[in-house]
């Protein structure tokens, strides 16, 4: 099953997220701190859905963390969709993005399309 890193501090989208990809493993963190963590622990992770406004560590500095440091260059391959709020300059550094609410279509659409 292919495994979806979901870092979103709302525990509803990690919910409707895992009825929505029910044939996808969805990995849960709830801030960019928690998503470092849960990568390290899953290497084989082919997805990261990525919100920006979180506690402890923005989606933001989670990117940031994951471009700028050695210690998290061998996960620089996976693809990341941004969820949230991000600027126009910061989304241009992402594999898509998605604006909130989410729809099912798309959503499912997208996760199926850079997933592989």
């Amino acid at each position: 099953m292919v495994k979806v890193l979901l870092i979103d501090d709302e525990p509803i989208t990690h919910e409707l997220i895992s009825e929505m990809l029910k044939n996808y493993e969805i990995i849960s963190a709830y801030n960019g701190k928690q998503g470092l963590e849960k990568l390290i622990e899953n290497p084989d992770t082919k997805l990261i859905l990525l919100d920006n406004n979180m506690p402890e560590m923005t989606g933001w500095e989670f990117y940031n963390k994951l471009q700028n440091n050695s210690e998290y260059e061998k996960y620089r391959n996976i693809k990341i969709i941004s969820t949230g709020d991000f600027s126009e300059a910061q989304k241009e550094n992402f594999d898509y993005s998605l604006q909130k609410p989410l729809g099912f279509l798309e959503l499912k659409e997208t996760i199926k399309k850079y997933s592989k």
